[in-house]
């Protein structure tokens, strides 16, 4: 131990002194029982560390370069977990260290017992370059080793004997040793197969005792068990970087206590030399004062105003006072050791605290599990009739996991099974497992086969859910000829008239596009019956509106004025514009240069040489209220959003090559979430003759996603937050310096609340708070359609649908299209919408040369 007591202090003269000590007592015969095995090879029985372990997570690299000088030091030698030093090294990012063991052949492929080797636990990008190439140089020795070896095969060939009798007793020998080797071989196997079999049966046992009744419930059990161990060994990477600090604090602090040590040891001695000169001169002084009794003596001293008394008390003084300077630090040295024992102390609680955590964690994991498997009311247990198979927990109701296509029909229209959402999530999702016309014919196979007592409610059953659908789903019968003959065959073969007419009415509203609102909620009445805010406009802005009033269509209502705005603009219906989209290029052709913008119907805006009309007022962005640009801002989104149909969320339309067909409503979203973002950074870098009026706009900026975020348009936010993020704005360290820190601090606030950290968990908790209307940040539920999309199965292991997960996707779906439902109430300002339509943007390439000539490059 006392070797590895010198590596923890770092001093190296005793550790040399012990490694030389150690090395002779074990000469000339070497053995693994042998004292310098045992010391450096070993640090306590429940850690199984050598010196080496302890030097390289210590970071003390001088210890570390002694003890692989060492002849007989095992290098690769694994602890109790089977890590190596290589591998504590890696995980303490150790570079220096690293390389030592890797120059003392090191084996960088060696894992420990959770399978990570030194590579896996690098955290450090230059600890990674340098395992990584050092792995590659010995792949590329090892292809060096295949023509060795085949140099090798030519040289035996050539010294292989001539004589036929020797050649003969070669071939004899290497038939004894192959025999030999091969039933060797066949024990080996015989052994491996009988733990195999014992493991299998030691398995089984397992199973029995945490009473596991089918092959789910232990596959469940098997994922929980791998969760806590995953917890399990995440906790004890954190627990060791944890101990890894603490040991480099310890031994930073021991360094400048033995320092510290030193100096008043260094202190002390040249106090005692002081002492011993000034005894010495004390000495000569009583001489020289019992020498001098003669007149000419004294009157010598007196001419030369010296008088021994006096010299003799000043050096009293002086030796009184270096003797308390002497006991303080006498006493500076014994508080130095006291902290060095308290600080030793303190360390092997710590490991001792550590060791119990790590115990109390395995034992609370193995607990949960056998509680997750003995206690029913804890876990989702599974009913599994003919072709169907429910889910329910503990005091909830069962609900549909999987079921052949069929008996999903039969429950969808069964009159003592009503469940709603259901029925919303099978016809919104049926697509992805059975298609239309079967659904349509199954239904109408059910009201044929209608029979008993509750004949009426399956037929009322089943025309409400055909009425759902067309009302829901109408494209589904107008893309599909036959489908719709099938529609109206049930509707005739519908025996009650009123139920019948209650069908064709829809059918024939549906056919004649006289579409009622689709979009309902409080805030709907809201708009009809209160006046919207008040717009915020410039001075240029206002007297047009000014003038409006005069012409008396100042009480005109907000639709009427809406109307009589976008037609002196030159714009047409609001509604008209989302469609003309879809037949503009993606924003990679329409910002490969500043001379293109964002237009919907690829025609120049109308002005007053067209039609006589009002001019065009141009605006800035500098001009506009943040408020007021964030309301135009966000009316455009929401006709952007509330424009995305369900269907287009399922099977991951919009990322597949066909979106444009599939998901053309999500398309256009993403186009103009790349449009307002290239604004934005256009608006900020385009200004490059100094950082203030750049600072200026960058503020402004700023209060838009502060006035985005009230408006609850969450998209916005992040949409502006993305723009200020880009490389050509966030490298506009003078443009920030000029910006307030009180809207620093805002943005700080906003990019946590926008944080992609636990799975957007702010921004979840904020939108689910928030009252609509509300625009979410469609990337949050994409995500979850991608994670449930390629984590959860089509169908089960026995061929079954597995509803569950088209279920949770309806969830999704359904959650979006409640934020759909309830519009803004705010007044369109035509002007504004347009300013920002088709603002001429920057691409990518073309902002970030603008903004290395707003701000250049630092050089270094």
């Amino acid at each position: 131990m006392e070797i590895l007591d010198a590596v923890n202090r770092n001093d190296l003269d005793r550790l040399k002194q012990l490694l030389d000590m150690s090395s002779s007592a074990s000469a000339p015969n070497y053995s693994p029982q042998s004292t310098l095995s045992s010391n450096m090879n070993h640090v306590a029985v429940e850690q199984g560390r050598t010196a080496l372990h302890l030097a390289a997570t210590t970071g003390a690299i001088d210890a570390l370069k002694l003890l692989i000088a060492q002849a007989d030091m095992q290098v690769d030698v694994q602890d109790l977990q089977g890590n190596t030093a290589l591998n504590l090294a890696a995980a303490c990012s150790d570079l220096e260290a690293v390389r030592l063991l890797l120059d003392a052949k090191a084996d960088p492929t060696i894992k420990n017992f959770a399978a990570r080797g030194p590579l896996d636990n690098a955290k450090s990008t230059r600890v990674q370059a340098l395992l990584k190439g050092r792995l590659s140089a010995d792949e590329h020795s090892h292809g060096s080793s295949k023509i060795s070896r085949q140099a090798l095969v030519t040289q035996i060939q050539a010294t292989l004997p001539k004589d036929p009798a020797t050649v003969r007793l070669f071939a004899v020998d290497l038939y004894l040793t192959e025999e030999t080797l091969r039933q060797r071989s066949r024990e080996i196997i015989r052994q491996l197969i009988e733990e195999k079999q014992i493991a299998n049966h030691k398995a089984r046992l397992l199973e029995a005792a945490v009473a596991l009744q089918d092959k789910e419930t232990a596959e469940r059990l098997m994922d929980q068990l791998r969760h806590w161990q995953d917890e399990n060994e995440r906790q004890a990477a954190t627990i060791t970087k944890n101990l890894s600090d603490v040991m480099r604090q310890h031994s930073e602090e021991l360094q400048a206590a033995f320092k510290r040590n030193e100096e008043t040891e260094n202190s002390l001695i040249e106090l005692q030399r002081k002492n011993a000169e000034n005894a010495i001169e004390l000495a000569k002084l009583h001489t020289q004062l019992d020498s001098a009794t003669s007149p000419q003596s004294i009157v010598l001293t007196t001419k030369n105003n010296t008088e021994p008394s006096t010299e003799l008390q000043n050096l009293r003084e002086n030796v009184a006072k270096l003797q308390v300077e002497k006991a303080s630090l006498e006493e500076r040295v014994r508080l130095a050791d006291k902290f060095k024992t308290i600080t030793d102390t303190e360390l092997a609680e710590l490991r001792t605290e550590i060791t119990k955590l790590r115990n109390a964690q395995q034992e609370q994991m193995f607990k949960h599990i056998e509680t997750t498997a003995t206690t029913p009311a804890l876990t989702a247990q599974m009913e599994e009739e003919t072709n169907i198979v429910y889910i329910k927990g503990g005091g909830q109701a069962k609900r549909i996991k999987a079921g052949t296509p069929e008996k999903l029909v039969d429950k969808l229209i069964n009159p003592s099974h009503f469940d709603n959402q259901f029925m919303q999530a099978f016809l919104m999702t049926h697509t992805a497992f059975m298609s239309s016309k079967d659904v349509m014919s199954a239904l109408i196979k059910k009201y044929d086969d209608a029979s008993g007592d509750d004949v009426q409610k399956t037929y009322l059953r089943l025309i409400n859910t055909v009425k759902y659908w067309v009302d829901a789903y109408w494209n589904d019968f107008f893309d599909d000829p036959f489908l719709l003959s099938l529609l109206n065959t049930f509707v005739d073969k519908i025996k009650t008239e009123g139920m019948a007419n209650i069908l064709r009415k829809v059918i024939q509203r549906k056919q004649s596009g006289a579409e009622p609102r689709t979009r309902t909620g409080t805030n709907d009445t809201a708009v009809l019956l209160s006046s919207p805010p008040k717009p915020i406009l410039p001075k240029v802005l206002a007297k047009r509106y000014a003038a409006l009033d005069k012409m008396g269509y100042g009480t005109l209502n907000s639709a009427t004025l809406s109307a009589l705005k976008e037609s002196i603009a030159g714009e047409t219906k609001s509604s008209d514009w989302a469609a003309r989209m879809s037949s503009t290029d993606s924003l990679a052709s329409t910002t490969t240069t500043v001379n293109k913008v964002w237009s919907f119907s690829g025609t120049k805006p109308r002005t007053s040489e067209d039609d006589g009309s009002l001019p065009d007022i141009p605006v800035k962005i500098v001009e506009l209220d943040p408020t007021e640009l964030a309301r135009q801002l966000t009316l455009i989104e929401f006709e952007l959003f509330s424009n995305i149909k369900p269907r287009e969320y399922l099977d991951l339309a919009w990322m597949k090559e066909d979106k444009e067909t599939r998901a053309p409503n999500i398309t256009r979203m993403t186009r103009w979430t790349n449009h307002v973002i290239h604004w934005l950074i256009t608006e900020i870098v385009i200004i490059k003759e100094s950082p203030k009026p750049r600072a200026v706009i960058l503020e402004k900026v700023i209060q838009l996603a502060v006035a985005l975020e009230k408006l609850n348009n969450f998209n916005g936010v992040k949409e502006v937050l993305a723009a200020l993020q880009s490389s050509s704005v966030y490298r506009l360290k003078k443009t920030k310096e000029l910006v307030s820190s009180k809207l620093l601090k805002t943005l700080t606030d906003l990019e946590k609340l926008t944080a992609s950290d636990m799975n957007y968990k702010a921004l979840r908790s904020k939108v689910h708070a928030a009252d609509p209307p509300l625009i979410p940040f469609p990337g949050v539920y994409q995500g979850d359609l991608v994670f449930l999309e390629e984590c959860s199965k089509e169908k089960l292991e026995n061929g079954m649908i597995n509803f569950s997960k088209y279920q949770k996707t309806a969830g999704y779906i359904m959650e979006i299209q409640t934020y759909q439902q309830t519009s803004y109430n705010l007044e369109p300002i035509s002007e504004i919408q347009e300013y920002i339509k088709r603002y001429p943007v920057f691409d990518d390439a073309l902002a970030y040369s603008h903004s290395l000539q707003c701000e250049a490059r630092a050089t270094s």
